[in-house]
């Protein structure tokens, strides 16, 4: 079963984990899954459509899904699927 793994900052979500199982074929599958399990992910993760925010990246085996089929590349048994928010803030004057 593919395994999904979430930084850190996104434990406070998945009750303090940051590798969590989740069955499905494709990545879209396994995203899906992972918001029935928790949540409270969903909206930090998705809009309103449905869809992955534009500043979430998603990697499989550390290749981004963007070079690949997106959401609907498939996965095989052992894939962990990495979800990483982008990090920005802050300001040009300090």
């Amino acid at each position: 079963m593919p395994v999904i793994r979430l930084p850190a900052l996104m434990r406070s979500y998945t009750n303090g984990q940051t590798l969590i199982p989740a069955a499905g074929r494709t990545v879209r599958q396994v995203v899906e899954e992972l918001f029935n399990q928790h949540p409270a992910l969903r909206p930090h993760l998705s809009n309103e459509k449905g869809e992955l925010r534009a500043f979430v990246n998603v990697f499989i085996n550390q290749e981004n899904i963007k070079v690949l089929n997106g959401l609907d590349t498939e996965l095989k048994e052992d894939d962990q699927v990495l979800i990483m928010p982008s990090i920005t803030g802050g300001s040009a004057s300090w």
